[in-house]
């Protein structure tokens, strides 16, 4: 799911999707309305806070709320240990022009061509419908926030006035955004993202962008615990989102709730604010964030080459890491959970390609193992996934490895074609020397052959 993972920032637990958006840093892709009035209010540092005035808000109605931020202003400060250095900004907009904001914000954080293309491979390797597109899903699976998001690109909180005073949940929630603006004024987190992605290295992007929303969860939760009886009703009252969707998708969703916040929890436990802090410069990978005992004891990635692949008619559309979280999200369709935890838990190092053409599709993937007993665990992940959800026949040996080919290839020629049916795909191809494994994974077999030529190298 790279392109998932490449156009979402921060892809993470479906109430932050867009909490910081794709757009380039620094730059405001989105404004508050046609028509904006600013208001100041005093804050503990010396400069003013400037919250913009959206066209049809009350300016009483404006101030009050503005207030009642300043007032979980310092509450979030004490809840991270770090204070914000620069007065946060606020946009306080009426629900439908924060509506369109919020709409706005994730459709730029969503690659539209490169979900296509991932799309296409997710269908190839049957692990979404026939008929399934991962930006609908997404789209599907992040609902609007309550109270306010922060919108990374334009520098802003995002407030929605749509009441009179903040509810225990939307208290709740404005902390937590707080929390992401200011570890974002801290670490450039949203720019540091964005640059990883542009560079292939999703892996790391994707784990910045989960420890940075995940530290803003665990603040939430922790103010949460403040608050009465009453207030913590109302935050429940709320209710949480059910994710609906491919396996895989919802697992990468939730993987800074359900990751990311332990790992958090762990950091502070046993080095404070300092500790989580240090996270934040280091070359964090999924693996660290699903093993914290790992990443403290210092272990990193292990060597791996990468390969520059040419596949006539083709275009590449993204090489990088997948990391373990991505390797969970493709074999688990075919492994059970604890199996899968197991076989991924001795990824060390991986780097994929994928690329496409008007009508195909061709995904090539190396992996390392931190020993050759776990490369043989993935590398029969990967014969199951082919066998039992591709639904691929029989493997045969080829090139020392194994080999798929499409059921509508015929039995005759070196290719298995004959006139009346030509090469056609998919096409699926294994091979492990060592702990290294090889992967090819492709909708035409001429192309999937070529490429796996030259990922053999």
């Amino acid at each position: 799911m790279a392109a998932l993972r490449r156009a979402v920032v921060p892809l993470a637990l479906v109430l932050v999707v867009a909490a910081c958006t794709a757009a380039d840093p620094g730059t405001a892709t989105t404004t508050a309305s046609p028509t904006t009035t600013t208001i100041a209010v005093a804050i503990r540092s010396t400069a003013p806070s400037p919250v913009v005035v959206g066209e049809g808000v009350d300016d009483g109605a404006a101030a009050a709320l503005a207030a009642e931020i300043e007032r979980l202003r310092p509450v979030a400060e004490s809840l991270r240990g770090l204070g914000f250095i620069g007065a946060p900004q606020i946009a306080i907009l009426t629900p439908e022009a924060f509506s369109g904001r919020w709409a706005m914000s994730l459709d730029a954080s969503l690659d539209a061509p490169a979900l296509a293309v991932e799309s296409r491979l997710m269908r190839l390797m049957g692990l979404v419908g026939p008929g399934d597109d991962l930006r609908a899903i997404i789209i599907r699976n992040v609902p609007e926030p309550l109270a306010a998001f922060y919108d990374a690109g334009a520098g802003e909180l995002v407030v929605s006035a749509s009441g009179p005073g903040l509810d225990g949940a939307r208290q709740a929630e404005i902390v937590r955004h707080l929390v992401l603006m200011l570890t974002d004024q801290y670490h450039d987190h949203a720019r540091r993202v964005a640059e990883l992605r542009e560079r292939g290295e999703t892996d790391q992007a994707n784990a910045l962008a989960a420890l940075a929303v995940a530290d803003a969860l665990y603040a939430e939760l922790r103010f949460i615990d403040t608050l009465s009886g009453e207030e913590q009703h109302a935050v429940a009252s709320a209710g949480v989102p059910v994710v609906s969707g491919p396996r895989f998708v919802v697992h990468e969703l939730a993987f800074a709730g359900d990751a990311g916040v332990p790992f958090v929890a762990r950091l502070l436990e046993t080095g404070g604010t300092a500790e989580l802090d240090r996270a934040y410069g280091v070359g964090l990978t999924t693996e660290s964030i699903l093993h914290p005992m790992r990443f403290m004891a210092g272990e990193g990635v292990l060597e791996l080459g990468t390969t520059d692949v040419a596949v006539d008619g083709y275009t590449l559309q993204h090489a990088g890491s997948r990391g373990e979280l991505g390797l969970r999200s493709l074999l688990g369709s075919a492994t059970i959970p604890g199996v899968l935890t197991q076989t991924a838990d001795g990824w060390g190092a991986d780097h994929e390609v994928l690329l496409s053409s008007v009508d195909d599709v061709a995904f090539g993937y190396v992996f390392r193992g931190d020993s050759a007993d776990d490369a043989v665990e993935v590398a029969q992940a990967f014969l199951d996934h082919a066998t039992f959800v591709m639904g691929m026949n029989e493997g045969l040996a080829s090139g020392g490895g194994v080999e798929f080919v499409g059921v509508s290839a015929g039995e005759d020629g070196d290719d298995g074609a004959t006139e009346e049916a030509p090469v056609a795909g998919p096409y699926v191809f294994v091979d492990r020397a060592g702990d290294v494994l090889v992967v090819v994974i492709a909708s035409d077999i001429t192309a999937g052959r070529e490429l796996r030529s030259q990922l053999g190298r």
